[in-house]
């Protein structure tokens, strides 16, 4: 990564250290989170995975101006909600009875957090285990209502649809990604001719950690000299 760049790491509202208030946890108040976080510096490049590429996108489609690229890492993108509810609700149980409504999902996380934390490194060999005790730094209402409210039932399509024409935007997705399909990410960039898609042909949907050099190169690309927003060379 370039040596010169400052780096922003910055926990969604109601996950990691960031506030965990009560109520609903709709993209609009994820977005003015972020913005009270990036306002008053400069425009930014945008690194998301999976729910954190959907608040890039949403984030840019609200304030382009703010933003110089976006790079997105296993976009969670299934089409439009009735799509989204069909991936997620297909499949034998327990996948389909989690999915069902938002008060299964919340007492699905309850559990998983409650019995099951001490014992999630487990489950994710190939994750360290400090990202996956990270990973569950989240309350039952904020973790389910953000499924529910930005990712079943959010149409993210608009929000694509107004990104600004030159906005370079970058994905990287894993072959093997089960979470977050890659036909449906392959079908989006189909559409936007102008985006670049790395697919990594072992990586699953944590390729940041399991595909490090690749991931981080195109990260090194967008933010090499000259590569901000307005730059048609910025894709490539």
């Amino acid at each position: 990564m370039a040596s010169d760049a400052r780096v922003l790491l910055v926990d969604p509202l109601g996950f990691g250290a960031s506030a965990k208030p009560g109520g609903q946890y709709s993209m609009a108040r994820h977005v003015a989170a972020l913005e009270a976080t990036l306002r008053g510096g400069p425009a930014a490049i945008l690194v998301g995975h999976s729910f954190g590429a959907r608040l890039a996108i949403a984030y840019a489609a609200r304030h382009p101006a703010r933003v110089r690229a976006l790079v997105l890492y296993g976009l969670a993108f299934y089409g439009d909600p009735i799509a989204t509810r069909a991936f997620f609700q297909s499949g034998a149980v327990p996948r389909r009875w989690i999915f069902a409504d938002e008060s299964s999902t919340a007492l699905a996380c309850l559990v998983s957090r409650r019995l099951l934390g001490p014992m999630l490194p487990m489950f994710a060999p190939d994750l360290p285990p400090r990202v996956v005790k990270a990973a569950s730094t989240h309350t039952w209402r904020s973790s389910s209502s953000t499924f529910w409210s930005t990712i079943m039932e959010y149409d993210l399509g608009p929000d694509i649809d107004a990104l600004p024409a030159r906005l370079p935007v970058h994905l990287v997705h894993g072959a093997q990604d089960r979470t977050a399909p890659l036909d449906s990410v392959r079908a989006l960039a189909a559409r936007h001719p102008d985006w670049t898609l790395l697919v990594l042909p072992t990586a699953g949907h944590h390729a940041w950690w399991t595909a490090p050099d690749a991931a981080r190169g195109v990260l090194d690309t967008a933010i090499a000299p000259g590569r901000g927003a307005g730059d048609p060379g910025a894709r490539d």
